[in-house]
């Protein structure tokens, strides 16, 4: 790697399987937006060898928007570390809880944070175990736009337990 052109995995422990461009991004869509939940079959198995570079991983769901799993009645990321989970053996850990209430996607970072807010679940004693246990703490999420959910994710695992997590998204604007 050129270290004058660091990559965001080596910067910030953000890594993509793909920009969010043509078929990803469609099938994204279809996913979340027309709740296809069959997809799901189709973006798990494109975190393995994401994850395969990565000792003893945990995944962490980053949750969908109040809104967003009224509309589609499940929560994509929690599918897909289920599905991990069963088919590849990747342990995962629900950590957080969203608050608010409409779509972000069209608001500000500011606004974002004003109207949505990620919250850590009560204190999880697996999640301790599992850090004593030297797992890595892996973020799963779909979508990296400005970064603020992910952001926020680390800072609330990093005050609450100490955990410097990584994040693997599946695509990135």
């Amino acid at each position: 790697m050129d270290r004058a052109y660091p990559c965001l995995f080596c910067q910030r422990g953000i890594q993509a399987y793909a920009p969010y461009t043509s078929v990803v991004a469609t099938l994204l869509r279809q996913f979340k937006g027309e709740g296809q939940r069959s997809l799901s079959k189709v973006f798990a198995p494109l975190f393995i060898p994401m994850l395969a570079s990565i000792e003893n991983p945990l995944l962490i769901p980053v949750p969908a928007s109040n809104k967003g799993f009224s509309d589609r009645g499940f929560d994509q990321m929690l599918l897909i570390a289920r599905l991990l989970k069963r088919t590849g053996g990747y342990p995962y850990l629900r950590l957080f809880a969203q608050e608010g209430k409409g779509q972000s996607k069209f608001l500000s970072m500011r606004e974002r944070q004003v109207r949505h807010t990620l919250t850590l679940l009560p204190l999880n004693e697996k999640a301790i175990q599992a850090k004593k246990s030297g797992h890595t703490f892996v973020l799963l999420d779909d979508i990296y736009t400005t970064g603020a959910t992910l952001s926020l994710s680390k800072t609330l695992l990093a005050e609450a337990y100490g955990i410097e997590a990584l994040s693997l998204v599946i695509a990135m604007v």
